[in-house]
């Protein structure tokens, strides 16, 4: 963390670049349902692939550890269940669709469990898709004021999911980020206290949806 300031350019070398387009590739999925729409994913899911493809072509043989390898392979394997399971099941159209979805978090996964990161390309990563998330969560907050029926579900803040319980996960899961990068002392005060105001915002912001499922799965993420 400490080169993140010393040394800035070393965080956007290499694989930085293939990272950064993935990571706008999520920032449109938070933007559209939250990827839920097959009109978002799949276009999204094939930008992905080609990327990973790219990063085969220009990284060759990564090397991966053996506990990522693992997990690579079981998710594969998973993914792979899914697609076979389309052939007994009762609904055919929903099993695709399911099955889709499982090889989208795969190929996210393996693409960024097997690139040969720079440490200091993390936290821009992720506080870049965390930022993202806040300014969609922040605009669709104030469009609510104008429209209250398109962004509120039974009184519970559903936008950009569509959905309480998958909002609140949006905005938890980009809160983790701020907050831990602005407890690392390395970084200024004031770059500190403005991550920390981010994170604090999409804390708010999850709070809107008023999810009673995140009553059991934020203890269990912490």
């Amino acid at each position: 963390m400490r080169s993140l300031l010393a040394q800035p350019p070393r965080a956007f070398a290499a694989p930085f670049a293939v990272g950064a387009l993935a990571v706008a590739v999520f920032g449109v999925w938070a933007a559209r349902d939250a990827g839920f729409g097959p009109t978002s994913l799949y276009p999204g899911a094939l930008f992905v692939l080609a990327l990973a493809v790219v990063a085969v072509l220009a990284y060759g043989r990564v090397s991966v550890s053996r506990p990522a390898l693992v997990a690579i392979l079981f998710l594969g394997a998973y993914a792979a269940w899914c697609g076979l399971s389309i052939a007994w099941a009762s609904d055919q159209g929903i099993a695709w669709d399911g099955a889709n979805r499982t090889f989208v978090y795969f190929l996210v996964y393996a693409l960024f469990a097997a690139l040969p990161w720079r440490r200091e390309s993390i936290p821009f990563l992720l506080c870049g898709f965390s930022i993202v998330v806040l300014a969609i969560g922040i605009v669709d907050l104030a469009r609510a004021a104008g429209d209250p029926t398109s962004f509120f579900v039974k009184g519970r803040f559903s936008a950009p999911a569509g959905y309480p319980n998958a909002a609140c996960a949006l905005y938890l899961l980009a809160f983790w980020p701020l907050a831990y990068v602005a407890g690392r002392r390395e970084l200024p005060a004031v770059l500190r206290g403005t991550l920390l105001a981010g994170a604090t915002a999409l804390a708010e912001l999850a709070l809107v949806p008023q999810s009673r499922g995140s009553l059991f799965a934020v203890p269990v993420a912490v």
